[in-house]
């Protein structure tokens, strides 16, 4: 009797990119921008992990006005959630923020408006 095997799942589809479209005169510097971000976030984790609560506010209002003006509206608004949750020490929000900044980060997909 031959036994009968589940057929191995096809691996999951990556989350589809997040496209964002930048203005070609700051397309240059995007990649800086973002690689940044991703320090922050690395920032934002160790902050968490000692709870230095204005320093997270700051790196919040950093990015919220930052975000925008690169186009990138998301990293405004999570600031924004980062900034006003470290001002009710709400770590919880900060780093469910934190979380989807890097969600983000690994989704989006820059295309230089010509």
């Amino acid at each position: 009797m031959q036994s009968r095997t589940k057929p191995t799942p096809a691996p999951p589809k990556p989350d589809d990119p997040i496209v964002v479209r930048v203005n070609r005169l700051i397309a240059d510097l995007v990649p800086g921008y973002l690689a940044g971000r991703w320090e922050e976030v690395v920032e934002i984790r160790r902050l968490l992990g000692v709870g230095d609560l204005e320093a997270l506010a700051t790196i919040g209002h950093q990015l919220k006005g930052s975000g925008e003006a690169y186009g990138f509206r998301e990293i405004t608004l999570l600031g924004a959630q980062i900034e006003d949750a470290a001002g009710t020490d709400d770590v919880s929000t900060i780093r469910q923020a934190a979380d989807r900044l890097e969600a983000y980060l690994r989704s989006v997909k820059v295309v230089s408006d010509e």
